[in-house]
């Protein structure tokens, strides 16, 4: 009998730790999972919209009429931006969606001198850097030479951390020459936010703003305002009206005037100088990318 509990002592002992040890790798395990879902929330989030409108891209460049349309790569003419001077695409170091050394040899080709990254941190380019499939030289030379902005920004607009990214991102873009490069991952809706920001800075009306945005979704989707103007109509109330209501209803002057009507001259140098920009970096930002003086701002 002394024999016999002894050993479902033992038993219960083993089962006792097996159980622990269990917990324990769940517990981690779990830990993981979070951190990959906090992750990859954003982009689920934006697939599920993506879904919900029908918007399917491939990652095969023969699906695309140029690399220019495959990698999502255009020169931002705007407003009163200088010809050449800014550009905006898919990342030219996450070959995730195959478009990395498309946009790499873009911004070559461009004579990109600074680039702004909203989707990368320090430790993502150098697991990048150490993929095979690696072929985004001109990118390093960048990255080596300390002209890459990291600021890993969100969709999340109003929140205090993704307007602090914002403001690190175009205060280091005024500290560097240009011509700038900006993306995140595919160049949409990220590298589309802070590009809405810097083109009504420099004096882009609304309808502006909107051509230059859409262009992604007729370069990734084929969506074409003459040919599905529903579509095209839910996309901007979506993304572009969103993100600039985000903007205009922090400020006092804009609260009840539609997005059409907005100075948004003033507007985002107010936006930008609330969120901890400096005057100085707003001005510097202002005449890299315009001959003209903002020193008119309200």
């Amino acid at each position: 009998m002394i024999k016999l509990n002894k050993i479902i002592f033992i038993f219960l002992l083993l089962l006792s730790i097996y159980i622990v040890q269990g917990c324990s790798r769940l517990e981690n395990q779990s830990n993981v999972e979070i951190t990959t879902i906090n992750a990859l929330a954003e982009e689920s989030i934006e697939t599920t919209d993506e879904i919900k409108l029908n918007l399917i891209y491939t990652d095969n460049r023969e699906d695309y009429k140029s690399d220019e349309v495959f990698a999502n790569f255009r020169n931002v003419k705007v407003g009163n931006i200088k010809e050449n001077i800014l550009y905006r695409g898919a990342s030219p170091i996450d070959n995730h969606h195959k478009r990395a050394k498309y946009a790499n040899d873009l911004i070559e080709k461009a004579k990109v001198k600074y680039d702004i990254d909203l989707s990368d941190t320090e430790s993502d380019i150098k697991k990048y850097l150490e993929e095979e499939d690696f072929k985004s030289d001109y990118f390093k030379k960048l990255y080596d030479e300390n002209k890459v902005s990291l600021s890993l920004m969100s969709m999340d607009y109003n929140s205090k951390a993704n307007k602090e990214e914002v403001v690190k991102a175009l205060t280091d873009m005024s500290k560097n020459e240009g011509p700038y490069y900006i993306h995140c991952q595919d160049g949409k809706d990220r590298t589309g936010f802070i590009c809405l920001i810097i083109e009504g800075l420099l004096g882009a009306n609304y309808e502006e703003m909107v051509q230059d945005y859409m262009i992604t979704y007729e370069n990734y989707y084929g969506v074409d305002k003459n040919v599905d103007k529903e579509k095209y109509d839910k996309i901007k109330d979506a993304y572009v009206d969103e993100a600039l209501n985000s903007i205009a209803k922090q400020d006092p002057y804009t609260q009840n005037v539609e997005l059409e009507g907005i100075d948004w001259v003033n507007v985002m140098g107010r936006y930008l100088s609330s969120n901890g920009m400096s005057d100085e970096a707003i001005d510097n930002l202002y005449d890299k990318l315009m001959s003209e003086n903002i020193s008119d701002l309200d």
